[in-house]
């Protein structure tokens, strides 16, 4: 298949008809994640009131990292929030075996493979993509704005971290192997550009909603961290299983279907 008939067959699944199907799949498994992970959500939400007694910037959104002297604390609770990620993630992806606490507590390992693979996408991503976008626009300094804002629109939302994570932990728990699930999930994002970058623009839109909660309700509270770190908290158990299970399908869609491209 070339990359042209799987953008045209990607895109196929945003016709109304597919679409709502998509939507009604992922409705569904967002609600089964819910009741999976609200005892783990609960774990970890007690987790992080303690880890935000015990170090001193955790959670804190207007703390600047390596300005404070609670880089680590900052790092750490950023980590923290990484691994509850990683089990929506797990919660969300398709297996054959129940997902009891034991599924859970046997991957959770594999988060050392996620994040050494995290390292080779991010080499990747910075220098086909980042370092390209920063000589262009020093070399033309009066397209700068204009190159950096579109390049922003075409692969800062389609190409951010989460979106990397998310793919990649399907693709690792598919095949266990670091590599191969580095190259699958670049893969991945050649050949199905137009629906990740349309997908991940209406997801990240949801995000940025949850964000401006937060926000909003920070600013009626005073900002005090014990609130808005319960709110902040509340926002990932209600958005993130949406918006996972959603590429959850999508990669079920377009992985299976062609793991021709993705097996080699």
């Amino acid at each position: 298949m070339t990359i042209m008939q799987s953008w045209k067959e990607g895109l196929g699944l945003l016709q109304p008809k597919n679409l709502r199907l998509l939507l009604l799949v992922t409705m569904k498994n967002t609600g089964d994640a819910y009741k999976l992970l609200l005892p783990y959500w609960v774990f970890m939400l007690i987790g992080k009131f303690l880890l935000y007694w015990i170090l001193p910037y955790p959670l804190d959104p207007t703390v600047v990292p390596f300005m404070s002297g609670g880089s680590f604390s900052w790092m750490f609770g950023r980590f923290y929030d990484f691994i509850f990620l990683y089990i929506v993630c797990l919660a969300c992806r398709p297996s054959l075996g129940r997902k009891t606490i034991r599924y859970f507590v046997d991957r959770m390992p594999d988060i050392i493979r996620v994040l050494i693979a995290q390292l080779f996408l991010g080499i990747i991503f910075l220098s086909c993509i980042t370092l390209p976008i920063f000589l262009i626009s020093r070399i033309v300094p009066s397209l700068s704005e204009i190159i950096l804002k579109s390049a922003y629109f075409l692969t800062g939302n389609m190409l951010s971290p989460s979106l990397w994570i998310m793919i990649n932990i399907f693709f690792l728990a598919d095949a266990n192997k670091i590599w191969q699930s580095v190259r699958n999930t670049m893969w991945f994002f050649v050949y199905n550009y137009p629906l990740i970058l349309l997908t991940s623009i209406w997801c990240f839109g949801l995000l940025w909603l949850q964000y401006q909660l937060e926000a909003g309700i920070g600013s009626l509270v005073n900002y005090n961290s014990f609130i808005l770190l319960l709110v902040s908290w509340i926002g990932y158990f209600i958005f993130w299983p949406f918006v996972v299970s959603l590429f959850a399908n999508v990669y079920i869609k377009r992985a299976y279907e062609y793991a021709d491209i993705y097996s080699a």
